[in-house]
This record gives structure tokens, C-alpha cells and sequence, in this order.
């Protein structure tokens, strides 16, 4: 049985995402064109409008995914162009409060002349922030604009910790779903080729190499 429903003005939501006390945020776009903006909605339990908040990174921003951090933020990513540079976008990870005040944000963008669109995110015990998608830089191969499969890592106040690009011959190979084990380690699946790697998020002096 449906309790209630609320329509807002926007580009059709992206996300949606409830909070330790049953409060409900909508992920969405502002007005339609190249001008959109990031736009959150946010209700009581019962559907009762709270409040509206748009963030504009000076561009046009798509929205993407939204997750509840352990520090009780949202962590959303989205992907947008950049003002004075036309045609491409970049991705974007950004922390914002409950109350929607933006904590941080960080743009991926490693080609100036190319695409670079998230697919996916995890978090794990610790707040730290695993991406996955597609974008720069190409770490192989005769062709640098091109695109890639790329991973990073950000601690829960956005440093940026690790990036993992490697040159799988395929250019449109893309991060699609991201997803942590017991231990803290990312499972990362690429399409294309159906690959599935396993990082190992490791600290220290000791140097781990990749096995043959």
C-alpha cells in the first residue's frame, strides 16, 4: 500500500536514499537544458517537504548515485561540463550534510579532450570513498585521448588517496559496479570483457607486486 507520493520539478529523479531516521532525499536535476543543475529533495518520514537544495559546479551537472556515509553525510556522484570548455564532462564526487550544506567536492578530470563519467561507488567502514567508471588517463596504446576503466580512492575528507588505470587493449572498457569485502578490498566489475579485479587496500613500506 502506498503511504505517500511527491512529485518535484526536475529531469526525472536518479536516486533516492533514507537516512538513519527514516528522512528521504531524491536525487534529481534542475531545469532541463545545458544549465541543469545537482538538486536534492529532502522529506520527513511521513512526506512532508523539508527542503530543496541546488549545487552548481559551473557547468551542467548530471546527477548519478547517491550513499549514506558512515559519518552520516551523503556521498553523491554526478558528472558535468566545466564553464569555458564545451562538449565534455567530467565526473564528480561531493559530500554533502544532512542538512544540505556541501562539505566537499572533487572533479576527475584527467582528459582535457574526452569524457569521464562515473558508474559506480562504495564506501566502506572507515568513510573512505571508492569510484569506479570510465576516463583518463589512457595509460597504454598510441592513442592518449582515449578512454579507459579507472578507479579511485578518496578518505572520507575527499583526499584524493589512489588512482588505478590500466591498459586493457579495449578503450571503451568502463567501470560498472563497485563493491567492498570483510577486509576493507574493492571488487570492481568491467564490461565490455566481463573482467572482475580485486584491489588490495593496503598501507605501508612493504612493496606488493602484481603477480604474473
Amino acid at each position: 500500500n502506498s503511504k505517500w507520493t511527491k512529485t518535484e520539478a526536475g529531469i526525472g529523479g536518479t536516486d533516492a536514499m533514507i537516512d538513519n531516521t527514516g528522512k528521504v532525499y531524491l536525487l534529481t536535476s534542475s531545469t532541463p537544458g545545458y544549465a541543469s543543475d545537482l538538486s536534492i529533495f529532502k522529506y520527513k518520514s511521513n512526506g512532508t517537504f523539508m527542503w530543496h537544495q541546488l549545487f552548481d559546479f559551473g557547468g551542467a551537472e548530471i546527477p548519478s548515485r547517491m550513499e549514506l556515509a558512515p559519518d552520516n553525510k551523503m556521498v553523491i556522484l554526478a558528472y558535468g561540463t566545466q564553464t569555458g570548455i564545451s562538449g565534455y564532462v567530467d565526473w564528480l564526487t561531493l559530500k554533502v550534510t544532512l542538512n544540505g550544506v556541501l562539505s566537499w567536492s572533487k572533479r576527475y578530470d584527467e582528459h582535457t579532450g574526452n569524457d569521464e563519467i562515473p558508474g559506480h561507488m562504495a564506501i566502506d567502514t572507515d568513510g573512505d570513498i571508492f569510484v569506479t567508471g570510465i576516463g583518463g588517463p589512457f595509460p597504454g596504446g598510441f592513442n592518449l585521448g582515449a578512454r579507459q576503466f579507472v578507479t579511485v580512492k578518496y578518505k572520507s575528507n575527499g583526499t584524493l588517496v589512489w588512482t588505478y588505470a590500466q591498459d586493457t587493449i579495449n578503450e571503451y572498457q568502463s567501470g560498472r559496479r563497485i563493491n567492498i569485502d570483510s577486509r576493507g578490498n574493492p571488487f570492481v566489475l568491467v564490461d565490455i570483457n566481463s573482467l572482475t579485479y580485486h584491489f588490495l587496500d593496503n598501507t605501508g613500506a612493504d612493496p606488493c607486486s602484481v603477480p604474473t
